[in-house]
């Protein structure tokens, strides 16, 4: 959308917001990126509020922690989700995150009752294509799980350690 058809949306744009409408739902409406949204609120001075489904390890009951993963290393929901990681999960940088459509998940909700329900389901889109995402950050985890072969670009590399 061209800077100029925004401008004439901007009234409706913050009427919106203030009414509590969220910016992928405005962005819908308007017809253009929940991004853009986003940006001509904050230029406008308009307090933007927290972003629903992201969980935020501010505390350490929702932080992730290594010994999430080793408390469970030897057992069957540790090797499937350990094959989860492997399939359709990646590390990048100090996080590890796992994608799946909207017809699996289940697999990404037992996912987060694996890990004790320290994080949740977001959904997200990319390129007009829906899908659910779990992540968290714990350069510990990632180091973890390099050691079983779940490494960042894995895609042509992987080779997994021995799991049941």
């Amino acid at each position: 959308m061209y800077k100029s058809k925004i401008e004439s949306f901007i009234p409706k744009i913050i009427r919106m917001y203030k009414e509590g409408k969220s910016c992928e739902y405005i962005s819908q409406v308007i017809g253009c990126n929940k991004a853009t949204i986003r940006y001509q609120l904050k230029v406008r001075g308009i307090k933007l509020r927290q972003r629903q489904g992201i969980v935020r390890s501010i505390n350490s009951r929702r932080r992730v922690l290594l010994e999430d993963f080793k408390n469970k290393e030897g057992t069957p929901n540790f090797d499937y989700f350990l094959g989860i990681l492997a399939t359709d999960g990646c590390i990048y940088k100090n996080s590890v995150r796992i994608e799946q459509s909207d017809e699996n998940v289940e697999i990404l909700q037992n996912y987060c009752s694996f890990l004790e329900n320290k994080i949740s389901v977001k959904r997200s889109a990319h390129r007009n294509k829906k899908y659910n995402q779990v992540s968290f950050k714990n350069q510990n985890v990632c180091d973890y799980l390099m050691s079983f072969g779940i490494t960042p670009k894995k895609s042509f590399s992987l080779k997994l350690k021995y799991i049941n």
